[in-house]
C-alpha cells in the first residue's frame, strides 16, 4: 500500500529527473532514504557543475560554428552548411544522451541560467 510519503517520494524523485537526469535523481532519492543527506546534496552539486560544463561546450561549439561560418564565407556554403550541420547534429545528439532524458540541452541551459 502507498502512503503520502510515497506519494511526496515520487513527485521529488520526478522534479530530480529532468535538471539532473534519471541516474542521479535515482541516487539521490537512495541517499535520503538513507538519511544521508549531505551525500544526496553532493550528488545534486555534482551534477550542477556538469550541467554548467555541458552548458560550456555547447557555448564553445556554438562560437565555434559561428566562427566557421564567418571564416568561410568564400567557400562552397552548400558543402560548408551540410559539413557543420552533421558536426552540430554529433555534438547536440552527444549533449543529449548525457543530459539523460528527452530535454534538449537548449531547455537545460534556459532553465538553468539564472
Amino acid at each position: 500500500m502507498y502512503t503520502p510519503l510515497h506519494e511526496r517520494a515520487l513527485a521529488a524523485f520526478l522534479a530530480l529527473v529532468p535538471g539532473h537526469g534519471h541516474a542521479t535523481a535515482t541516487a539521490v532519492m537512495q541517499a535520503v532514504n538513507r538519511d544521508a543527506v549531505d551525500e544526496a546534496l553532493q550528488l545534486i552539486d555534482e551534477s550542477h557543475v556538469r550541467l554548467l560544463h555541458d552548458r560550456r561546450t555547447l557555448r564553445a561549439v556554438e562560437d565555434a560554428l559561428h566562427g566557421l561560418t564567418a571564416d568561410s564565407a568564400s567557400a562552397d556554403s552548400t558543402s560548408f552548411r551540410r559539413t557543420s550541420s552533421v558536426r552540430w547534429h554529433r555534438s547536440w545528439a552527444s549533449a543529449r544522451r548525457r543530459c539523460g532524458s528527452g530535454r534538449t540541452p537548449d531547455s537545460y541551459v534556459r532553465d538553468a541560467t539564472p
